[in-house]
């Protein structure tokens, strides 16, 4: 069941939605309005009532993915004692015109019989509208009923409310699990599509008991949790909930599963630094199944740490064998040949790297290196500008002021010292060289006041570290 309600200020749903299943049509919806939020800059305050733990994952999942495709990002957010006045702390928050906020587990909001949460948002309700919050209230059915009874006003404050309250489990399942164990199992990944803490771990393994061919689904679950731990830092917590996975998973012989949670323990030892036990369990992991994508890339870092070229170099074709568009491969790739003084197959592993993902800043600064010592100036200077684009840091800003000398181009290189100060005010070094350079252009005030600046701000850095 599915129904969606409005308040004065909201759209109309759109007609054309696909009627045959709840949960995209609910999504739909829900996307429509923070569309429109979006555009108007407005606020758009939306509930989603569920029944079933599982299905919220999915629908979740759906509505992430589609908010990630109109320019928007999601932040989780789940109550507890210490965030529970949620109104004030989102409204405290310097990213809310590029977010959308999921909420949940209001009830863990402490107070009397739980209820910190839900007054707290009938009290300061109008925080969200004078902040153009977009925020998405995930509800079980007991949650609703207590907003309902506690928090009307805030409740009747909603822009859509979608409940799902019948959909069935089994068959959602292969859809979940491909979309899920399709990752990389990094803890960026798994708990930017849907962090699953021990709560929510407990409900859902309560809730597939007995469901037919669940038990890949269920490892997903534990390996998601100790991503979740991961991403917190508890690296050992989230080995020893990999290692009692393993052990249940070794009774099922699914070979392939066994090697992805050896696969992550490995990962959990690699960011704790214990490089020597993780080599050791990735090979393992690898013996299991030589298909494991991310324990090559891993296993190539490994070596790469070690200064074992040829060994970082036969991990990382057989990662590029399994996955051609590795963006993290290649620049590794790349990385190693540019160590073996091989600049020509560097360039084009970094190209290979950027066309996988062209976002990353470091890879087009590296190119620009390339370029820029092998003599080739206007190339240099294109791979700079799209790294200063893209990361913004004074360095690269720098790097390309120098570029533009070299090309005897002294108007860019002015603008690119000035934006390197911006960037960093403090930091005599962008000024020194737009001094040099208003010297070699015969601005000498522009020069006398660059060096005067720039002394000043190395003497002061001299004094603080005194």
């Amino acid at each position: 069941m599915i129904r969606a309600r409005k308040s004065m200020t909201s759209e109309q749903p759109s007609p054309k939605h696909n009627k045959t299943n709840p949960i995209t049509e609910g999504m739909a919806e829900l996307l429509d309005e923070l569309k429109l939020s979006t555009h108007w800059d407005r606020p758009s305050i939306l509930m989603v009532v569920f029944r079933s733990k599982l299905t919220m994952l999915q629908a979740q999942i759906s509505l992430k993915n589609k908010i990630r495709r109109i320019g928007q990002q999601v932040k989780h957010i789940r109550v507890n004692q210490e965030n529970y006045d949620l109104a004030l702390h989102l409204s405290e928050r310097t990213d809310t015109s590029k977010t959308v906020f999921f909420i949940s587990d209001l009830h863990n909001g402490g107070g009397l019989a739980g209820l910190n949460a839900f007054r707290a948002l009938n009290m300061r309700r109008e925080l969200l509208v004078d902040h153009s919050i977009r925020v998405v209230f995930w509800l079980s059915e007991a949650d609703s009923t207590t907003m309902m009874l506690n928090a009307i006003d805030f409740w009747a404050f909603r822009h859509r409310l979608v409940e799902l309250l019948n959909s069935p489990r089994e068959n959602i399942l292969p859809g979940l699990l491909h979309k899920l164990s399709e990752l990389p199992w990094e803890p960026q990944n798994h708990t930017n599509l849907a962090p699953v803490d021990a709560g929510q771990l407990v409900a859902l393994q309560a809730e597939l008991k007995g469901v037919p061919n669940a038990v890949r689904f269920t490892a997903w679950l534990q390996i998601s949790y100790a991503a979740t731990l991961w991403a917190d830092g508890n690296f050992h917590e989230a080995q020893n909930q990999l290692a009692a996975l393993l052990a249940e998973v070794q009774i099922t012989e699914d070979v392939h599963l066994q090697a992805e949670c050896l696969a992550a323990i490995g990962q959990v030892f690699f960011s704790a630094g214990d490089h020597q036990s993780a080599r050791k369990v990735l090979e393992k992991s690898l013996e299991l199944d030589p298909k494991n994508s991310t324990g090559w890339l891993i296993l190539a870092k490994i070596h790469h740490g070690q200064q074992r070229k040829t060994e970082m170099n036969l991990a990382l074709e057989r990662l590029l064998v399994l996955v051609p568009r590795n963006s993290e491969g290649w620049e590794l790739l790349g990385d190693l040949q540019v160590s073996s003084n091989q600049m020509e197959e560097a360039a084009r592993s970094y190209l290979n790297a950027q066309a996988g993902s062209s976002k990353n800043a470091l890879v087009w600064k590296k190119l620009g290196d390339i370029c820029a010592n092998t003599g080739h100036l206007e190339q240099a200077g294109m791979y700079y500008r799209k790294a200063c684009r893209l990361g913004k840091r004074a360095g690269d800003f720098l790097k390309l002021g120098e570029i533009y000398q070299q090309l005897n181009k002294s108007g860019p290189a002015i603008r690119a010292y000035k934006q390197a100060v911006r960037l960093e005010e403090f930091n005599p070094v962008p000024w020194e060289a737009l001094g040099k350079l208003y010297r070699a252009e015969k601005h000498f005030r522009a020069e006398i006041k660059a060096f005067s600046k720039a002394a000043a701000l190395a003497e002061k850095a001299k004094h603080s570290l005194i």
